[in-house]
């Protein structure tokens, strides 16, 4: 389970698979491990300087967890060298709901790793940041609320919104989701489709 609980640990297994099938994960932003890989990312960073092209950049604990010591950056010299990071390639394009930021909890439960058997659970839950989204910028780098959905960061904010139903609130069901999409054209058994593909 580390294997794939720790940040630094699924960063690494991600990049070999990357290069194994870089077709089946080019979902993955661009990655880097610190310390290991502080060399290649400067490098990096300059190549961007050099194009006049600005980065942000999401910078997590190694095996930090619920949101702890997350930041978001732009000057990326200001970064320690030793320090257990993982840092990646900020998506500044994400598709919103209702304005806001949210990721997804879908559960599968794996029975068998040889022969491999999956089975993927058609509900779960939905987390929504509690700020609405604007795309970063300096002035809003250190705005969590708005760029992090993780619950144990937006139940601090004056805006979450505790509700019992799964429709309504900060947190909300899968099943809501999927008829939020389809209220609004959205292909839903792509959706899932594409859910089932990464698993």
């Amino acid at each position: 389970m580390g294997e794939i609980c720790r940040k630094d640990c699924l960063a690494r297994n991600m990049s070999k698979m990357i290069k194994c099938q870089p077709q089946e994960y080019g979902f993955i932003p661009k990655t880097w491990i610190f310390p290991a890989e502080y060399t290649q990312f400067q490098n990096y960073v300059k190549e961007l300087r050099r194009k006049r092209k600005q980065k942000t950049f999401i910078v997590k604990p190694a095996n930090g967890a619920m949101g702890h010591g997350i930041s978001l950056i732009r000057n990326c010299e200001k970064l320690p060298a030793h320090e257990h990071y993982i840092v990646q390639e900020y998506l500044d394009k994400p598709f919103l709901m209702e304005g806001y930021k949210f990721d997804l909890r879908i559960y599968i439960l794996v029975t068998s790793c040889d022969p491999l058997r999956i089975y993927l659970y058609d509900d779960g839950l939905v987390r929504m940041g509690t700020e609405k989204y604007h795309a970063p910028s300096e002035a809003n780098l250190s705005q969590l609320y708005m760029h992090l959905t993780n619950y144990s960061v937006n139940k601090h904010n004056e805006n979450f919104e505790r509700d019992e139903t799964a429709d309504k609130g900060s947190k909300r069901s899968i099943g809501w989701f999927t008829e939020f999409l389809r209220a609004n054209h959205h292909d839903v058994a792509k959706f899932w489709g594409d859910v089932s593909g990464t698993v």
